[in-house]
């Protein structure tokens, strides 16, 4: 019961997440990159927004984007880096499918988690910490505009479950 809880909090809470930054910065093209078959966020909820996806599991179509350069205002991938084979290589591939000044909204699943410890929940390929996640987000050429560690606000900040991260592009 306990876990079905906490399976359920780590899929709403950044979905919510997502929406709500997709309306404060109100980008017109965005790509759901690797958003399974559900979508990152509800769609219904942004109407206006032109959304293009990829659908691939785990997002391995992630590092070959099928979109020309610079065609989108916003990416949002949205817990999938930690299962791509190359998370840098599909980094580059959402900073060239960015326009300039573009937006990655990103979480993935922290490797100091106390509860995804706890509970035995582990990433596919790849565990990032806070420090080395924004460390990649930065040599992927995004800039963190904001970062904040979602989970259960009792457990300290650098032991929670979801790194969420809204970068600009850089480079």
């Amino acid at each position: 019961m306990t876990i079905q809880f906490i399976n359920k909090r780590r899929k709403v809470i950044p979905r919510m997440m997502i929406l709500n930054e997709l309306k404060r910065i109100k980008p017109r093209k965005v790509l759901d990159n690797g958003c399974g078959k559900y979508g990152s966020w509800d769609y219904n909820k942004t109407p206006e927004l032109e959304i293009e996806k990829t659908d691939i599991i785990y997002g391995q179509d992630s590092q070959n984007l099928p979109f020309k350069d610079k065609s989108f205002d916003c990416v949002v991938f949205a817990g999938v880096v930690q299962y791509v084979a190359d998370p840098a290589k599909a980094l580059r591939e959402c900073s060239r499918v960015l326009k300039e000044g573009g937006m990655l909204i990103i979480f993935t699943i922290n490797a100091n988690s106390l509860i995804n410890n706890i509970t035995g929940f582990k990433a596919e390929n790849t565990a990032f910490t806070p420090k080395g996640f924004r460390e990649m987000l930065l040599g992927g050429g995004f800039k963190t505009i904001k970062e904040e560690m979602v989970d259960f606000g009792i457990i300290p900040r650098n032991r929670r479950m979801i790194i969420y991260s809204v970068c600009r592009k850089i480079k």
